[in-house]
């Protein structure tokens, strides 16, 4: 199979299966998505604008229907609320309501003038046919026209915001998109800090010893809600980790001071946990990473 996805830093094309025949698929996408460099007013020949318009309303309708799950509305606002800049699904949809061809066009070809390219083959293959899957799409490359190299130091920056040092937690409080939605999400954020591999482990650690007993006291026990879990969270270089409740009987203001307690109780956990079942989240988090 395969997919591409667009992100803020650029594209993410993946292909993947068992078939021996992945790289001749990969030899049929990528041209076509580098057919839109040069093409300043109209789309590359073999794409209609049938296919541009299709593409264009699917697009809206997901725009529209972004956010109407309160979970993922929930995880939006957290990710607006630490960039600098963030384009909204509205403003998206804004923009795509008065898209043409040749704006589209001109812009797709500006976008692709000059990248970076990064590729990762990986599975069972030997380093003749690695080489082989380098040498083609090196050659993809280079057929598509003129290519401007784009260094990593060059790559446009991805600023976060840094959050202050405070005693009390910063709400952030937004009514649901769905007024007849009666689930309450809640995200509590915690940032760490820049990214280093020392603090990453020590992270990943902590939720491997907290998710087991964050889902059973809030979600088995105490019932505050039927989506509950923890996890690690790497924000455009920037580490930290979240705690997500959903419910539909609890507030959200209770949520929140449910974890809070937990957090609280969770600290006398670590101070007396003895050395035996330390060593099991340490072996079992190291196993994991080697799966």
């Amino acid at each position: 199979g395969s997919s591409i996805e667009s992100l803020c830093i650029g594209f993410t094309m993946r292909f993947h299966g068992f078939d021996d025949k992945l790289l001749d698929l990969v030899h049929h996408v990528v041209p076509i998505f580098l057919s839109f460099r040069g093409m300043e007013n109209s789309l590359p020949d073999g794409i209609p604008k049938s296919r541009f318009d299709a593409c264009c309303e699917i697009l809206c309708r997901k725009y529209k229907n972004q956010g109407l799950k309160s979970s993922k509305f929930c995880r939006n606002l957290r990710l607006q609320s630490l960039r600098s800049e963030y384009w909204s699904a509205y403003s998206k949809l804004q923009e795509i309501e008065k898209l043409d061809v040749p704006m589209f066009a001109k812009t797709a070809s500006h976008l692709l003038s000059s990248f970076g390219a990064e590729v990762l083959y990986h599975g069972n293959v030997t380093d003749v046919e690695a080489k082989s899957a380098k040498n083609m799409i090196e050659k993809i490359l280079k057929d598509s026209g003129e290519t401007v190299g784009l260094s990593k130091k060059k790559y446009p920056p991805q600023t976060m915001l840094k959050m202050p040092m405070v005693k009390e937690p910063m709400p952030l409080v937004v009514p649901s998109k769905e007024h007849h939605d009666p689930n309450t999400a809640v995200e509590v954020y915690i940032q760490v800090g820049k990214d280093n591999l020392q603090d990453r482990v020590l992270i990943d650690l902590l939720i491997n010893m907290m998710e087991e007993p964050f889902f059973d006291q809030l979600r088995t026990k105490d019932q505050f809600g039927y989506e509950v879990d923890c996890d690690v969270r790497w924000s455009y270089g920037i580490m930290g980790c979240v705690f997500r409740v959903v419910s539909n009987v609890k507030s959200a203001e209770n949520i929140v001071t449910r974890i809070d307690k937990f957090l609280t109780e969770f600290r006398v956990t670590l101070v007396e946990m003895d050395s035996t079942v330390y060593m099991e989240h340490l072996v079992a988090l190291a196993r994991q990473k080697l799966e």
